[in-house]
């Protein structure tokens, strides 16, 4: 029974450890809806999201009814509150701007990013 007991505290414990915190704050539809983007930005294993740390920022890409992948990317950044700012330059084309803090004021710009639609593969790529 204590060897039970110990295993479940000692499984409680790690658990505890390897939380996450995952964001999705973002989305931007293309100029003719055929694409919608989504971003996501999960902070470290067991670190608090807003402390100044290294984030994961997961663009993907969707399109159909229903909705398949079709396509993206993940950049890594330094950052306590990262926000993005995307802009289409027509359908298939995308400038997506990591910053630090809100979108539209004077920020740091963490990472810029430029996805193309790859016709043959069906996919968004990096640029």
């Amino acid at each position: 029974m204590p060897v039970m007991i110990c295993f479940a505290v000692g499984i409680a414990m790690f658990g505890i450890g390897c939380t996450r915190t995952v964001v999705g704050t973002y989305r931007s539809d293309s100029p003719d809806n055929q694409f919608h983007l989504a971003i996501r930005t999960a902070g470290p294993y067991g670190r608090p999201f807003a402390e100044e740390n290294k984030k994961d920022v997961r663009a993907v890409f969707f399109t159909g009814d229903p909705e398949r992948s079709a396509g993206g990317a993940t950049l890594k950044v330094i950052a306590t509150a990262p926000s993005y700012q995307a802009q289409w330059e027509g359908n298939k084309r995308i400038v997506i701007d990591v910053v630090e803090g809100e979108p539209g004021k004077a920020n740091r710009k963490l990472a810029t990013a430029v996805f193309i639609y790859d016709e043959g593969r069906k996919r968004f790529k990096l640029e």
